[in-house]
Protein backbone atom coordinates (compact mmCIF):
# COMPACT_ATOMS: atom_id res chain seq x y z
CA UNK A 1 0.00 0.00 0.00
CA UNK A 2 1.09 3.80 -0.60
CA UNK A 3 1.58 4.86 2.93
CA UNK A 4 2.67 8.01 1.95
CA UNK A 5 0.36 8.93 0.30
CA UNK A 6 -2.72 7.42 2.65
CA UNK A 7 -0.86 9.33 5.64
CA UNK A 8 -0.79 12.73 3.68
CA UNK A 9 -4.54 11.91 2.62
CA UNK A 10 -5.37 10.71 5.80
CA UNK A 11 -3.56 14.42 6.95
CA UNK A 12 -5.56 16.36 4.74
CA UNK A 13 -8.61 15.36 5.70
CA UNK A 14 -8.23 15.42 9.63
CA UNK A 15 -6.42 18.71 9.31
CA UNK A 16 -9.54 20.48 7.56
CA UNK A 17 -12.33 18.77 9.57
CA UNK A 18 -13.94 16.92 6.75
CA UNK A 19 -16.61 13.56 7.00
CA UNK A 20 -16.84 10.95 9.65
CA UNK A 21 -12.81 10.66 10.56
CA UNK A 22 -14.17 9.32 14.42
CA UNK A 23 -15.01 5.67 12.72
CA UNK A 24 -11.01 6.14 11.14
CA UNK A 25 -9.56 6.93 14.82
CA UNK A 26 -11.83 3.64 16.32
CA UNK A 27 -10.26 1.94 13.38
CA UNK A 28 -6.68 2.86 14.30
CA UNK A 29 -7.16 1.74 18.27
CA UNK A 30 -8.79 -1.24 17.28
CA UNK A 31 -5.77 -2.14 15.36
CA UNK A 32 -2.83 -0.28 17.54
CA UNK A 33 -0.98 -3.64 19.79
CA UNK A 34 -2.50 -5.85 17.16
CA UNK A 35 1.00 -7.21 16.29
CA UNK A 36 4.80 -5.49 16.16
CA UNK A 37 3.82 -5.33 12.04
CA UNK A 38 0.17 -3.41 12.61
CA UNK A 39 2.38 -1.16 15.50
CA UNK A 40 5.11 0.04 12.67
CA UNK A 41 2.40 0.11 10.00
CA UNK A 42 0.69 3.04 11.84
CA UNK A 43 3.55 4.16 12.78
CA UNK A 44 4.62 5.22 9.07
CA UNK A 45 1.09 6.31 8.54
CA UNK A 46 0.95 8.62 11.11
CA UNK A 47 4.56 9.96 9.94
CA UNK A 48 3.10 10.78 6.77
CA UNK A 49 0.40 13.12 8.40
CA UNK A 50 0.85 16.82 7.43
Amino acid sequence: MPVKEIGEWLGFLISNNYGPLNRVTDIFGQVKDVSSKHNQALIQLFDHFN
